[in-house]
């Protein structure tokens, strides 16, 4: 294996590469690592392993793969060298990382001094439903009310608001989620991929309860989601700090779902629209996102150290309050490509640049700020 060594080094934590051309990791990776080039940053991808893990805490070599050119090639690059970390790993869908892996990676380069871009405190609230409903609640953010799931606590929020969602409180892209709505003296449950009608609420929880681990849910109060033309939608707004310090808003873009579905996901089969095309006043909608992301972003900030990225979800109700549904410390870009590729404004363009390019920049900072610091 070849050597590689490097002074302003980022590391970037992917999923597994799939496929003879690589899965979605690799062209994350290959994509960033052109843009880390002409910031003056070498970005490598660390393989999570055991053996980097222990790499790590000794300060030896560790396995890279780096992107020359055109052509990926696996290196034996310095692991002291890494400054920064973009965690771009996660798991619950196919070619996901080792957990174990991921986790004695994460730990050895925390251990080490190394910064991230996400740290692991920041990521672990982001994934947890619940962690997160605790800061908004903490910080007075309108969300939906939300509690652990229990019997009790469903009947309490159905009866307030006529139906409810129960959620896994560590899955993502609306996986394992269930509503429950009461018409006409029936209680019906919805998923992805089932319609029921029970006579009594106990029988329809029953079936969420043998269907998934209630034990990790939460129950939350039904917010009616707009819709067109049978479609409902809601709002995904990225924030990231950008390379001179401050938390910056590049895109914010609405997410159309599946027709007939609850959710609002891209990922299964919806859509993403620029809002200026529904609301011809989106920019004061958008300036109050602004103010109420970058209060989160603050507040992660505060809880968790590191924070770099952030997706956000709001939904705009019909009376016109704005509620945050939930963060995500690994926004997906798709949303954000699609209108790039599609709308005749180059805004898209220029507002995909900034998601991809803001991250290394920000890095690049810190590694500047501690070269300065070292001297």
């Amino acid at each position: 294996m070849q050597s590689l060594k490097a002074n302003r080094a980022m590391g970037m934590l992917n999923n597994p590469y799939a496929g003879e051309l690589g899965g979605f990791g690799l062209k994350t990776y290959k994509e960033r690592a052109q843009l880390a080039s002409s910031l003056g940053v070498t970005l490598v991808d660390l393989v999570l392993s055991q053996d980097n893990a222990q790499a790590i805490s000794k300060g030896e070599n560790v396995h890279v793969r780096f992107l020359d050119g055109k052509n990926l090639s696996d290196y034996a690059f310095p692991s002291h060298s890494i400054k920064v970390v973009f965690d771009y790993a996660w798991s619950g869908s196919s070619g996901t990382c080792n957990i174990a892996d991921h986790e004695a990676v994460v730990a050895a380069l925390s251990d080490a001094g190394a910064r991230f871009i996400n740290g692991p405190e920041a990521i672990r609230i982001c994934n947890d439903k619940w962690l997160s409903y605790e800061l908004f609640s903490e910080l007075g953010i309108d969300t939906p009310a939300t509690m652990r799931y229990t019997h009790a606590n469903a009947q309490s929020l159905l009866e307030g608001s006529g139906f409810v969602f129960i959620k896994d409180t560590g899955l993502s892209e609306g996986k394992g989620q269930f509503t429950v709505s009461l018409g006409e003296g029936k209680y019906i449950l919805k998923s992805d991929s089932s319609y029921s009608v029970f006579g009594g609420l106990g029988q329809a929880l029953d079936t969420v309860e043998s269907k998934a681990n209630t034990d990790r849910c939460i129950v939350q109060e039904g917010i009616k989601m707009p819709s067109i033309d049978g479609r409902v939608y809601d709002f995904r707004a990225l924030f990231q700090l950008n390379g001179d310090g401050y938390i910056v808003l590049p895109a914010v873009y609405m997410r159309f779902g599946a027709a007939g579905s609850y959710q609002s996901n891209i990922s299964n089969g919806g859509y993403s629209m620029d809002p200026s095309r529904i609301y011809p006043d989106f920019q004061r909608i958008r300036g109050r996102m602004e103010e109420i992301g970058i209060e989160i972003f603050k507040g992660l900030q505060r809880k968790a150290g590191d924070v770099g990225e952030i997706g956000m979800d709001f939904l705009l109700s019909s009376d016109g309050r704005l509620y945050v549904l939930e963060i995500n410390s690994r926004s997906g870009t798709k949303g954000i490509r699609d209108l790039a590729a599609n709308s005749k404004s180059p805004e898209w363009e220029r507002a995909l640049e900034s998601v991809l390019r803001n991250p290394i920049a920000h890095a690049a900072r810190i590694m500047e700020e501690d070269s300065v610091q070292n001297r």
